[in-house]
């Protein structure tokens, strides 16, 4: 998946898509829309398809570096379900990711080029993180080289290009929606698994 990060890290440097800086729990100027609450609904549904594959990510490592016995490709296809796959393991998926953004992404006005630039990186990048956690899912449990390739592959573009992306699209769609008159609103906080901080992603 390297020439997919490098495509989207391409896109992520024109002049086109150069984003302003978000921060964690960011406080924004509100303009309220009927689709305000919309917004808000996807953010904290996304936050935990997020946080379930960070859990996989973070689990599947500390498993390779422990030796410790660990299904990875069906622990993979429960990550598949929140990034916009059907999985078919016994304890079903979380909700879908990509039915996030994609909610998200309709909101968006098309005037909003600093939205309309994160949610191209995602539509470039995304498909990456599908076919990082499929090829996991295909795996032999045991072939520990081949799931480590694609977890570095996963940690290196959700890290660099698709948490800030996610981080932007979140902030953009809430400042798109909310009201100037109202009172400011905190934008949850997009975190990453532990490789996170190796690979070069600072706080989002």
């Amino acid at each position: 998946m390297r020439s997919t990060t490098a495509a989207a890290l391409a896109l992520l440097a024109s002049s086109a898509l150069a984003l302003p800086t978000t921060t964690s729990n960011q406080p924004v100027t509100k303009r309220q829309s009927s689709n305000a609450a919309a917004v808000s609904s996807n953010i904290a549904a996304w936050q935990v398809d997020i946080e379930n594959v960070n859990g996989f990510l973070d689990n599947a490592q500390n498993a390779i570096n422990t030796n410790t016995g660990y299904n990875y490709p069906q622990e993979a296809s429960f990550s598949l379900g929140t990034v916009g796959k059907s999985c078919p393991g016994p304890n079903g998926c979380a909700s879908d990711g990509e039915t996030r953004f994609a909610n998200l992404k309709a909101l968006l006005p098309s005037n909003d080029t600093h939205g309309q630039a994160a949610a191209a990186q995602l539509d470039i990048s995304i498909p990456g993180v599908i076919g990082n956690l499929t090829a996991i899912t295909q795996a032999s449990p045991t072939d520990i080289p081949s799931i480590q390739a694609a977890i570095n592959s996963l940690n290196d573009l959700r890290c660099n290009v698709v948490l800030p992306a996610i981080a932007q699209l979140w902030y953009q769609a809430t400042i798109d929606t909310e009201d100037t008159a109202g009172t400011p609103s905190s934008i949850p906080a997009v975190s990453g698994p532990s490789a996170c901080a190796a690979v070069g992603t600072a706080t989002l």
